[in-house]
């Protein structure tokens, strides 16, 4: 979405919530607008109001643990997030977003679970299959690493590919002496 459409959802939440002041979800979408027009300050406000209405809202407290990663604030987003799973475990970018902090983290192991666990909800989530390839890479598993990445690069997008998956394919491949596949994901890498 352009930042013209997130302006135009932000002033129609504005609508909303004058009309009705105490309409948690408006907030929090308004905050979903702003975070994803990286207005963090603005987002963390309407989180909070969001929040104050509703405490125990799930997507509020996920979108405030979402910000908090954003913001690099990661004792607070892992606290938050948490909390967010104690509401619902049955969410994948919650997992997701638990995965990248394990994975920051150094925690390799549990961002795999994490990882795992977001794609038994959602199989085709393919930010979450590259993370796993990376968290595989990290771990030193390279042809996992290269078995996880090759699924999510049949399932990209042509239109939106993601390159940074072909680097670290090649890597992985360099690591099993796979040379001439390796610089074949290099030159798509470099194109």
């Amino acid at each position: 979405m352009d930042s013209a459409k997130y302006k135009d959802a932000i002033s129609l939440f504005k609508k909303a919530i004058k009309i009705k002041p105490d309409y948690a979800e408006a907030y929090n979408k308004m905050a979903l607008a702003k975070l994803k027009s990286q207005d963090y300050k603005g987002a963390e406000k309407d989180l909070q109001a969001a929040l104050k209405i509703l405490p125990d809202n799930f997507e509020s407290q996920k979108t405030m643990g979402i910000l908090y990663y954003e913001t690099k604030k990661y004792k607070e987003a892992k606290a938050t997030l948490d909390s967010a799973a104690a509401l619902n475990g049955d969410d994948a970018e919650l997992f997701y977003y638990q995965a990248k902090l394990m994975f920051d983290g150094k925690a390799y192991k549990n961002a795999l679970d994490a990882c795992s666990r977001a794609l038994d909800i959602n199989a085709k989530y393919l930010d979450v299959m590259f993370l796993k390839g990376d968290v595989r890479f990290a771990m030193k598993d390279y042809n996992y690493c290269i078995k996880e990445l090759t699924e999510a690069i049949k399932l990209m997008p042509a239109d939106n590919p993601n390159y940074n998956a072909y680097k670290t394919r090649a890597k992985a491949r360099f690591e099993v002496a796979d040379y001439k596949n390796a610089v074949n994901d290099w030159n798509v890498y470099l194109e």
